[in-house]
């Protein structure tokens, strides 16, 4: 995960995305936003020789409160087209593996004894 003093530089990386803009027009609203969730959301900067290139950015218990939901990915404009969006996408379901066995083992019990 980030640290609190990288929040700065993912602001950029997803606010110069074009979704970025799109949910966020202003950037001070994004970095508040970023701001808030720090503490409770998984927030990843990906890098490549020393290079920022993309932000990952998900909640482990976010839909419904219960199930994973996918905030943001987004990929420096000069790393574009280099499969880094397809790499951030295979981390974030790589370390939510664990995660879905766990939700489907508990919905079974669910409904076994309900």
């Amino acid at each position: 995960p980030v640290t609190q003093d990288q929040l700065d530089l993912c602001t950029d990386i997803i606010y110069e995305s074009g979704l970025g803009k799109k949910y966020y027009p202003k950037k001070e609203w994004l970095r508040d936003k970023m701001e808030q969730a720090y503490p409770h959301d998984q927030i990843y900067l990906a890098k490549e020789n020393g290079m920022s290139v993309g932000v990952l950015w998900y909640q482990v218990e976010g839909m419904f409160c219960r199930y994973p939901y996918l905030h943001m990915i987004a990929v420096e404009r000069s790393f574009r087209y280099r499969r880094y969006g397809k790499q951030l996408m295979h981390f974030y379901e790589s370390n939510l593996a664990h995660f879905h066995q766990a939700v489907s083992l508990r919905d079974k019990i669910v409904s076994v004894s309900g």
